[in-house]
């Protein structure tokens, strides 16, 4: 596989991963010209990552697995999962001022 990516795109650059990931044959990269930056974006998502499971209570396992595609939830399950303290049904409510403490 030819590769010439100054970097920046993480589509691009995930698209290069998966095609490697997902093709039978064993592949060579040949770089011509430049290929930068991927790298780095790993390193933000294993850090993203460790955030997630830190704030969410989830295993940085289920973290990993759930992060490595799009992942949707409804308003329940973001709840459940710990990704939201909760959900404003009434968003007039929501505009009102919080009492004094």
């Amino acid at each position: 596989m030819y590769v010439n990516s100054p970097g920046g795109s993480v589509t691009a650059g995930m698209a290069i991963f998966d095609t490697m990931k997902h093709i039978r044959p064993d592949v060579s990269t040949v770089c011509v010209g430049l290929a930068a930056r991927l790298m780095k974006c790993w390193h933000h998502k294993a850090n993203l990552n460790g955030y997630l499971a830190y704030h969410t209570g989830q295993s940085i396992d289920r973290i990993n697995q759930d992060t490595d595609r799009d992942y949707f939830m409804s308003a329940k399950e973001s709840k459940e999962y710990g990704l939201i303290d909760g959900v404003i049904m009434n968003p007039l409510k929501a505009l009102q001022p919080l009492a004094a403490a």
